[in-house]
């Protein structure tokens, strides 16, 4: 097999040997597809049409409620949560950055992404 150019190059052995790597990442949003019905069965509907580097949407289905949003900037940036969607029952399903609590207004960091659970 043909060995890597670079040394610094990505292996599927160290990619298996780090929990944080893009493998685990697919990993763990491939079980959250099958263990929710909404992201086969939402409706989708974007939030925040207007920023550049913001990008939100919802996902709506039943009782439940999946917001996503992705910083797409080197810089931190604010988020308000949308008003129809604050103080409601919320868990984190996915955070790049490790977040587990929120707020009605965050600081994303730079290409942050996380992915919220309302019911």
């Amino acid at each position: 097999w043909l060995a890597p150019i670079h040394e610094d190059n990505w292996t599927v052995d160290k990619a298996l040997a780090n929990p944080d790597s893009i493998f685990y990442t697919y990993q763990h949003l491939i079980a959250l597809r099958r263990e929710h019905a909404i992201f086969a069965n939402g409706d989708f509907r974007l939030l925040d049409a207007e920023s550049e580097v913001i990008y939100d949407y919802a996902r709506e289905w039943q009782n439940e409620t999946l917001v996503v949003v992705g910083n797409f900037s080197e810089k931190e940036m604010a988020w308000l949560v949308p008003e129809q969607y604050q103080n409601k029952d919320c868990a984190i399903l996915a955070s790049n950055y490790g977040r587990e609590t929120l707020e009605n207004q965050i600081t994303l960091q730079p290409y942050e992404a996380l992915m919220l659970h309302l019911k």
